[in-house]
């Protein structure tokens, strides 16, 4: 039986959007082995993806710092043992090309030039990809991998995704009844330049409350907690605060929310691959390139010309800003009257 590894070991988001090529990479190969080497932490997302054989985890992060020393020495013997026939690096960097390496995987493919995220990664694989044009959505870039294999990479799908029964029911205890009228703001970004300030949320969420919706607002990081209670504040409590959720009572919330409203970040990618409805927040990655795959969903950008330019830290960060929630609350009924009339 062939193994075939795929190298994706991070972050959440980046993840989802290898899930397409994974679909095809499965229906491709339903006889193969398939074993997915990512971080420990991305570990309960994956668990949820329907077709994979096994998880290989690893954490890069406790390397660097020298801590739990045997566990990850553990881990990378086991990784040694695997010896795939094949391995395939959606990542390209040097990190996950040298963890091809270290499997033995008999072919090592993975991209080349400018669609490398570290040129250095090129040297370790045995094929790489033709150029592909980085102004496309992230999906098409990964399902390009694909073709040296010789697969049609075709339209981006998600695979399944099984949002456990203990998660649905844990949800129902942490966040109350089900409502059809529920609205997710997601209020953080792991960039800070991909944040939105507070007074716009607060300002979004009331017109949503006004309009007869149940706004909530949804956190992370325990930087995004104090950030959705100022937003709570600024409502007058109005509007609340999830409490801290799992990742896999995220995934039952976003399934089970009538929209959701995010900034680039894993909210908004999981959402989509469920299939719901979305609206993107988009200043300094290019929506063509990270936006909704969903033909109903939308984005919103604030039209400037310094938009999209992958910066982290900005001192004004005017792309995001500049965006008006008179603008946003405009979309989400654009988005929510096609995705009524799309089920009639």
């Amino acid at each position: 039986m062939q193994t075939i590894v795929v190298l994706r070991l991070s972050a959440l988001g980046d993840i989802l959007h290898t899930l397409p090529a994974f679909r095809l990479l499965r229906s491709s190969f339903p006889e193969s082995r398939i074993l997915w080497v990512a971080e420990r932490r991305c570990l309960p997302l994956l668990e949820m993806v329907e077709g994979i054989d096994d998880l290989l985890p690893i954490d890069t992060r406790a390397l660097r710092r020298g801590e739990n020393l045997r566990e990850n020495l553990r881990a990378l013997r086991d990784l040694r043992r695997v010896r795939p026939d094949l391995s395939l690096d959606f990542q390209g960097t040097l990190k996950s090309a040298f963890t091809g390496l270290l499997l033995g995987s008999k072919e090592r493919m993975g991209f080349a030039g400018e669609n490398l995220r570290e040129g250095a990664a090129s040297p370790l694989y045995t094929k790489r990809a033709a150029p592909f044009d980085e102004g496309e959505h992230v999906t098409r870039k990964n399902l390009h991998l694909l073709t040296l294999l010789g697969l049609e990479p075709g339209r981006p799908l998600y695979p399944g995704i099984r949002i456990p029964a203990q998660a649905q029911e844990s949800l129902g205890k942490k966040a109350g009844g089900h409502s059809s009228r529920r609205i997710l703001l997601n209020v953080g970004g792991a960039w800070k330049t991909k944040r939105w300030p507070s007074p716009s949320w607060a300002k979004t969420a009331l017109g949503l409350k006004e309009r007869g919706y149940d706004p909530l607002l949804l956190w992370g990081a325990p930087a995004e907690e104090a950030q959705a209670w100022e937003i709570s504040r600024l409502t007058g409590g109005q509007v609340l605060p999830t409490p801290f959720l799992t990742l896999p009572e995220v995934t039952a919330l976003l399934e089970g929310s009538l929209l959701t409203v995010s900034a680039d970040s894993f909210p908004l990618h999981m959402a989509d691959a469920l299939g719901r409805l979305t609206v993107g927040l988009f200043g300094p990655t290019p929506p063509k390139r990270n936006g909704p795959l969903n033909p109903l969903s939308a984005t919103v950008t604030s039209g400037l010309e310094c938009s999209f330019c992958f910066r982290r830290e900005c001192d004004t960060m005017a792309c995001m800003n500049r965006i008006t929630p008179e603008n946003l609350l405009l979309r989400i009924e654009e988005v929510l009257t096609k995705g009524s009339d799309s089920a009639h």
